[in-house]
């Protein structure tokens, strides 16, 4: 096994004497080297961009079209996209994403990550923002159930910080735009910490592996991605 200096990450020989592992793998030494990782950067851009133009037309034509303002900081149209996005956003962020995976990780634009490496208090690289909770979360073996989990964590901060906000500082009454731009803009900030949570989540060796081996590996690119897709959404569906 060798360190890649300038990619931050270890690399395994091949073992010649078994086809199925004739590909070298990239470990990750501390989760901070994952979240650097192309795939997880390529993602976060596509996800920002998808996390403002998606809810963009989806508010303008729910709070802008078929309703009207003014709404108050209470309202439905607030409260319910405040809440219910902990639970919409995981979903709609990890439902498609693994498609990608096989690809980036033997390229290695996403390294695996040993669990050990997660930076508890009995490692030699702790990472304080890693605290106890999302560490045991991270464990979980279906994704689903670990990305809601993360999006409830982080709904802790997150929520309070975007009531005081509509409240007392747009609100209390909020204009049709006003509300639009606040719902959207909360849907980019929050999608933010659940995407570079749960894929750390992925990246964790054991939940890496579960997930490849039910990608396909068809030799028509068309049905691959189609096979791959299924099986995403199925895994999304279905505890594993």
């Amino acid at each position: 096994m060798s360190y890649d200096a300038e990619q931050g990450r270890e690399e395994t020989a091949p073992d010649t004497a078994n086809d199925d592992a004739s590909t070298p793998k990239f470990y990750a030494r501390t989760p901070g080297e994952v979240l650097s990782s192309k795939f997880v950067i390529a993602q976060l851009v596509f996800n920002m961009l998808a996390s403002f133009l998606g809810p963009l037309g989806t508010f303008f034509l729910l709070f802008g079209y078929l309703s009207q303002g003014p709404y108050e900081w209470t309202s439905g149209p607030l409260m319910g996209v405040v809440v219910g996005s902990l639970a919409g956003s995981p979903i709609l962020i990890f439902a498609l994403m693994p498609v990608g995976l096989p690809e980036a990780v033997e390229k290695g634009w996403f390294p695996r990550l040993r669990e050990k490496d997660l930076g508890t208090a009995e490692d030699e690289v702790p990472c304080w923002w890693m605290f106890p909770l999302m560490i045991s979360i991270l464990k979980w073996r279906w994704s689903t159930l670990r990305n809601l989990a993360i999006g409830l964590l982080v709904g802790v901060v997150y929520v309070p910080i975007a009531l005081l906000v509509a409240r007392y500082a747009l609100g209390p009454t909020l204009s049709t735009w006003t509300l639009i731009w606040f719902n959207v803009v909360y849907e980019v900030v929050l999608g933010i910490p659940v995407l570079l949570f749960g894929l750390l989540g992925y990246a964790l060796e054991p939940n890496l592996e579960v997930t490849l081996e039910r990608m396909s590996s068809h030799p028509n690119c068309g049905l691959r991605l189609l096979y791959r897709a299924l099986v995403s959404l199925r895994m999304t569906i279905c505890p594993y």
